[in-house]
């Protein structure tokens, strides 16, 4: 994943927040997700507009005391695009 990348998040995701974690449920694929707060709001960013780069950044302001947060970002995004929840080029 490059930094100028834009990922979107996919639709036909059913989404529950609990406590503090957001369960993404795929009905297309029997999947299920939880994601923590910080994922959760790294999946909201998602949006087709605001690249890799500009999510790491916002996600640093928003936790500046957070080591590695930048990576945590990508990890994120990964493990999104794995579950084939955000895509990077795609028609939603």
């Amino acid at each position: 994943m490059k930094g100028s990348d834009r990922p979107v998040r996919k639709d036909g995701f059913l989404t529950q927040e609990l406590d503090d974690e957001v369960v993404l449920y795929n009905p297309a694929r029997s999947e299920a997700l939880c994601l923590n707060a910080t994922a959760a709001l790294i999946w909201g960013l998602c949006d087709g507009e605001t690249t890799v780069d500009e999510i790491q950044r916002m996600m640093s302001e928003a936790f500046p005391d957070a080591p590695g947060i930048s990576q945590d970002v990508l990890d994120a995004l990964d493990i999104l695009q794995g579950n084939d929840s955000v895509c990077l080029a795609c028609t939603t």
